[in-house]
């Protein structure tokens, strides 16, 4: 089925931003991108004129804002900076999408919840400053036509080699010793598989709040020994810990219930074991880290 829509990707050099950009144009989509640090379409997002400037010259059909602060311990510390990036800059893009008509696509996060898995329909907790910035970004995304709200948490490589994978990886790799936490409960999907779901409920119009994750639900702990297991290597000393000794407190039961995306788009989600052969296969492609 082909996609004709325009779509602008606001923080393309950030890792979904990139990874999605590429994505789209091997699918032959047409796709722009912008970030603050592009060294050909720059744009600071937090120059609100500047940006409904930009989105006016560019006039995309759909909007994908992959920007944002999601270092919990900075959204913590300076709450003012979290809800600019993370909220009112939203807002910005969804006023634009209101006035030209246009569809906004808001990538939101796992932060909000108590029990071990969540609807999107279930109530929502805040624990800290990030969660909440991410929440009023999606109060204000509704604000556009036909929005989608993906609420998420994707593991891939980093840009700058500074992810939770590049980490993983790399620690295992160099045989470092390295903190599990036990007790840290989600269910992340790999930036791969992400990028296809997201391109199928663009082709199915859809809109509304959408779970996209794993379909298992594990522990921090629990997805850095499957990785360990399929690089075939041993991490050196495991120090078993609890998330709650981390400086900003985080929620522990981030699983989502994914059963709305599935019955949609009538696909099965990927499980853990899938999800982590999916992120090695492709960082084999652009990384020698197996040397033994």
């Amino acid at each position: 089925m082909k996609f004709d829509k325009t779509i602008l990707i606001i923080g393309d050099t950030g890792m979904l931003g990139s990874e999605l950009t590429n994505f789209l144009k091997l699918k032959q989509v047409k796709v722009f991108g912008c970030s603050r640090n592009s060294p050909s379409n720059s744009l600071d997002i937090l120059d609100f004129n500047k940006t409904i400037n930009y989105l006016d010259n560019v006039n995309p059909d759909i909007l994908i804002n992959c920007a944002a602060e999601i270092n919990l311990d900075l959204c913590e510390s300076n709450l003012n900076y979290a809800l600019k990036i993370n909220s009112l800059v939203v807002q910005n893009m969804a006023l634009w999408c209101k006035k030209k008509k246009k569809k906004l696509v808001q990538i939101s996060t796992d932060q909000f919840f108590k029990k071990k898995k969540n609807k999107e329909t279930d109530f929502i907790y805040f624990y800290n400053n990030y969660g909440l910035s991410k929440y009023l970004g999606e109060c204000f995304a509704k604000e556009a036509p036909k929005s989608l709200i993906l609420r998420t948490s994707i593991i891939g490589p980093g840009t700058k080699k500074s992810s939770f994978v590049d980490w993983v990886i790399e620690s295992i790799k160099n045989k470092k010793n390295m903190t599990l936490f036990d007790d840290y409960y989600n269910s992340s999907i790999d930036i791969y598989s992400f990028c296809e779901f997201l391109l199928l409920l663009l082709k199915k119009n859809a809109e509304g709040i959408f779970n996209i994750s794993s379909s298992q639900i594990f522990s921090k702990k629990e997805i850095i020994e499957e990785f360990e297991k399929q690089l075939n290597l041993k991490i050196k000393n495991k120090l078993i810990k609890s998330a709650g000794t981390l400086l900003t407190k985080r929620c522990l039961n981030c699983g989502l219930d994914n059963s709305k995306v599935e019955r949609l788009l009538n696909v099965k989600m990927p499980n853990m074991k899938s999800i982590v052969k999916n992120i090695i296969k492709n960082y084999k492609k652009t990384t020698q880290f197996i040397n033994n």
